[in-house]
């Protein structure tokens, strides 16, 4: 049976219990962009996490030399935000219930930065280079 996440708080705990079975403790959520994302303070480090409806399927329009790809994509003033809060690692949640992640530094390395139409600076990266995390415990336990 898949698992349905119908909204952002269920992706929100859903992300904070995996972190929690990690021997993380939260000490202070910090909701931003208009609490569509929180940044997760915890004693094992510092976390974005983000619910999406779906991914970026024009990510492989930004650049002539991207293959024909989805992305991931979070505003250029939340990622300044995230790395002045000390954020380690970016978690995205879907309505399907999978977790997907990327540490900061390869979200940073690896984005690719533009403008909308509107002026907003976003970076969106390949959602390819994001790992599953359902799979990454399966792993870690065997």
């Amino acid at each position: 049976m898949e698992l349905k996440l119908l909204n952002i708080e269920a992706a929100y705990r859903k992300v904070i219990d995996l972190l929690m079975s990690r021997g993380a403790y939260i000490k202070n959520i910090i909701p931003i962009n208009l609490h569509r994302y929180i940044i997760a303070q915890t004693t094992i480090g510092n976390f974005l996490i983000m619910y999406k409806r779906d991914v970026f399927h024009n990510f492989y329009n930004l650049h002539p030399g991207i293959s024909k790809t989805v992305g991931e994509s979070v505003n250029n003033e939340d990622i300044k935000l995230a790395i002045q809060k000390e954020v380690i690692k970016i978690f995205t949640t879907y309505p399907n219930g999978h977790i997907y992640s990327i540490d900061m530094q390869d979200f940073l390395i690896n984005s690719i930065k533009w403008t909308t139409m509107e002026g907003k600076e976003i970076r969106s990266c390949s959602i390819h280079l994001f790992k599953r995390e359902e799979e990454n415990d399966r792993i870690q336990k065997m």
